[in-house]
């Protein structure tokens, strides 16, 4: 999942290179519930900066 139809679409296609098939979608979840069930999520994320703080 991700709000990228690119990443997600190129990430896709390089998982069938090396086969795997791996349900994708594109979506923003800070707006809606998850779109399915799903038996395992792994997360990844950056950020612009990280505060001193």
């Amino acid at each position: 999942m991700d709000v990228d139809t690119y990443l997600v679409e190129a990430a896709a296609g390089r998982l069938a290179v090396i086969g795997l098939h791996p349900h994708t979608s594109v979506c923003d979840l800070t707006q809606a519930p998850l779109p399915g069930r799903f038996d395992r999520i792994v997360s990844t994320v950056s950020v612009r900066s990280v505060p001193a703080a």
